[in-house]
């Protein structure tokens, strides 16, 4: 009852209540168990299991029976506060059929078979707390994506009416992958009714959380599968190992992520449901079932395949050896199929807007290629066809596991059942050229790799010890100590790694500049929209709730609908940033500008708004562009009879002419390097270099004739925009300007002005 008190009546609940963990405590008990508590009540839901297994199977029908009220201000256009009344009559529908539905029994289940033993107990408590206590404590470091989430999050809290709208430039567009979310829609819900900030709820209160949901799942299907033996707690023990290694599921800094959430709590559950009554269970299961399937169908259609991918061999399986009878399949399967509507139909949608963006794997400088691409994660292989790279698969415990086939066919027909299929059917779609672009083709290429987070490891790896505890003997431990010793230098080495000072650049600052700029950027109108460097775009709506002229480029084109669109707000942004701004077609005139002081977009400063050290914010002045002629190309035969690199200007003390460069040069790289500041910096990433001819020098007089430039991009396709400025004892004597888009290693040649540059007496001539 403190829970949904908590619920309904917010706004008392930080007098009341003013620890922050409380108060998202509270709220969890109404969101994620009582309505799981009352179902269990009226179906028998859950009855018989142990209290480890229920509190994952509770969460995920607490969450399906939430999803009428969650879509509650979707379709009556208001604010997310209509959840509340929708979910009071939820739960009074709930209790109302608990009061009048007769009291159900336990489930029959098989006798308990030989005992975990307290070492193996011992190790998967171990395993949970420190798995918690990193992703607790790193989530904070995690990928750029929980931005991105984080964004709708906000939105969803702060929008006067809820839609599923882009929250980042305001462009309109509706990304089909960012459809109805329930996942986020309920993160929404959780911030806004415990009165805490979102950023705090995602990276502490929902990643410590959701370890424990995810280690419960496993028990759920491991008991499931497996009854209640040994090998399901020794599946729970691989599971933590696996995940501690990090090389599938980096659960320790991405598990509130809907993907993970997906594949780490809710497939788990919907999978155990549908073993558990495919192998005997009771009736009642088809409405857990059915919950957890529409969870997963809002939540990602990627996972939801990966679960169709295991069940239904299995289910044919049952169906053709007489375990089961077909009437039992098909009702799970016609669940299956309502299911998949919806994340049949977003990825048919995503299909075409990348499709009518031509991003295919040939396209290999489209943004969302490039960056999947670039993450090694295919291997072509001639033909059109692809595979994926096998090195995928290379941790201690996922080899174990394939290497423990040969034991899993002296299991019961119905662990072969499963356990052979979950194995088999996501390596050869994996690993075969012809079924993985196949594959490629129904997913998306470069998410072809996920269909290995369907092998059933830690099942697999439990068969392998529990086969060789029974060798053992009384010895039956030295088997789960020797797959502990195998797992752990791994694991040390990959948990390390997250705490390295790349790592840590990634958390958000405490209290300082940034976060005072933010509050303030927070206090904008609602109609605003920042022009900013491209990483502190990528954070502005998440941490303010403000739009943003542009994000990163895989990101504008995601959510503002085609790579055309993105590329207009792209180039609208790198003038501001750059001091050449014109206004673009189909790209809003940004209302303020938040740059690092003293740089070009500073000439777009109307009105000073807040200033602190490295970030100043200003309402924008559309300044007209600097004059200055454009660079033109220039024939290879104009380079003249001397050349200068700019290595020779920089580190030759003999040379001609001489330079200055900020950021200055990498001398064991020889090139310059555009750095980009940090995701937390107003300053964009840009390179400025000063040419000056040395005082003395009988060369004093020079006529430069040619800049010749080679870029290193990689994969990517990048427009540089270039400003070249003459001048002569100080004074400005040229300028010329120019934006060009270029790949990777094309040499880029422009024709200087005519005039020449003189060193004077006191000032050398620069360039």
């Amino acid at each position: 009852m403190a829970g949904i008190t908590a619920l309904v009546v917010p706004q008392h609940l930080t007098t009341v209540v003013w620890n922050p963990y409380a108060r998202a405590a509270l709220v969890a008990l109404a969101l994620f168990w009582f309505p799981g508590l009352l179902l269990s009540h009226s179906t028998g839901i859950g009855k018989g299991r142990s209290p480890a297994e229920r509190f994952s199977l509770t969460f995920v029908t607490s969450l399906g029976l939430l999803i009428p009220a969650l879509s509650a201000p979707l379709f009556l256009a208001t604010s997310i506060s209509a959840f509340v009344p929708a979910y009071m009559a939820t739960m009074v529908a709930l209790a109302a059929a608990a009061m009048l539905s007769p009291l159900r029994g336990n489930e029959r289940t098989r006798p308990a078979e030989e005992s975990a033993g307290p070492l193996v107990l011992a190790l998967v408590a171990v395993a949970v707390v420190v798995l918690t206590g990193a992703a607790w404590h790193l989530t904070k470091t995690g990928s750029v994506d929980r931005w991105w989430y984080l964004a709708y999050i906000r939105s969803y809290m702060d929008a006067a009416v809820v839609t599923l709208s882009e929250p980042f430039m305001g462009s309109g567009h509706m990304p089909p992958r960012f459809g109805f979310n329930s996942w986020l829609l309920t993160l929404a819900v959780w911030a806004k009714q415990a009165a805490v900030d979102p950023i705090w709820l995602y990276e502490r209160a929902t990643a410590a959380g959701l370890v424990p949901l995810a280690f419960s799942a496993l028990l759920l299907l491991a008991r499931s599968l497996f009854g209640n033996s040994r090998t399901a707690w020794l599946t729970v023990l691989s599971g933590g190992l696996l995940w501690m290694g990090g090389s599938m599921f980096p659960i320790v800094t991405r598990i509130p992520e809907d993907k993970l959430f997906a594949m780490m709590v809710v497939a788990p559950v919907a999978t155990a449901v549908f073993v558990a009554r495919m192998t005997g269970g009771w009736r009642r299961w088809v409405a857990a079932f059915g919950l957890s399937v529409a969870v997963l169908a809002t939540t990602h259609g990627l996972i939801y395949a990966i679960v169709l991918l295991v069940t239904l061999p299995f289910g044919a399986l049952m169906v053709w050896s007489g375990r089961t009878q077909r009437a039992k399949a098909l009702v799970l399967v016609a669940v299956l199929a309502a299911g998949a509507v919806y994340p049949a139909w977003s990825g048919v949608a995503v299909h075409s807007q990348l499709a009518a963006d031509v991003a295919d794997l040939d396209n290999r400088d489209h943004p969302v290629v490039r960056v999947h691409w670039s993450r090694g994660r295919l291997v072509e292989v001639g033909g059109g066809m692809y595979m994926v790279r096998p090195q995928l698969l290379l941790h201690p415990v996922v080899i174990l596991g394939l290497l423990s086939l040969p034991a899993v066919m002296r299991r019961r027909p119905v662990e072969r059942f499963f356990l052979l299929p979950a194995t088999l059917a996501p390596l050869a779609l994996a690993f075969i050229p012809p079924l993985a672009t196949m594959a490629g083709a129904v997913l998306l290429p470069w998410m072809v790799y996920r269909l290995l987070w369907a092998l059933p490891i830690p099942m697999l790896v439990a068969v392998a010890v529990d086969a060789g505890g029974r060798v053992a003997g009384k010895s039956r431990w030295i088997p789960v100590l020797l797959l502990v010793s195998l797992a752990m230098p791994w694991s040390v080495k990959v948990m390390g790694g997250r705490f390295s000072p790349e790592r840590s650049d990634l958390v958000m600052p405490g209290p300082g500049a940034f976060r005072a700029m933010m509050k303030r950027v927070g206090r904008l109108d609602t109609n605003a929209v920042v022009a900013a460097s491209a990483e502190i775009s990528e954070r502005i709506p998440a941490v303010t709730g403000r739009r943003v002229l542009a994000i990163s480029d895989r990101g504008t084109i995601v959510f503002s609908g085609s790579r055309e669109l993105a590329e207009k707000r792209l180039r609208s942004r790198a003038a501001v940033l750059s001091g050449r701004w014109q206004a673009l077609e189909e790209v809003p005139r940004p209302t303020h500008i938040l740059f690092e002081p003293g740089t070009a977009a500073a000439l777009y400063c109307a009105e000073e708004v807040y200033t602190l050290p490295g970030f100043q914010l200003c309402s924008f002045d559309s300044t007209p562009l600097i004059e200055g002629s454009e660079l033109k190309e220039a024939p290879p035969a104009t380079d003249g009879p001397v050349a200068v690199s700019l290595e020779k200007m920089l580190f030759d003390q003999q040379a001609l002419l001489r330079a200055e460069c900020t950021p200055p040069l990498d001398e064991e790289a020889r090139f310059l390097h555009w750095p980009r500041p940090g995701p937390w910096s107003a300053r964009f990433a840009d390179s400025l270099c000063t040419i000056r001819s040395r005082l003395g020098s009988a060369q004093a007089l020079f006529k430069p004739r040619t800049l010749r430039l080679t870029p290193f991009l990689g994969h990517a396709v990048e427009e540089l925009s270039l400003s070249v400025v003459g001048s002569r004892n100080g004074s400005q004597q040229w300028r010329a300007d120019k934006t060009t888009r270029v790949h990777s290693g094309e040499e880029l040649r422009f024709e200087l002005p005519a005039d020449a540059v003189v060193a004077g007496n006191d000032e050398p001539s620069t360039c």
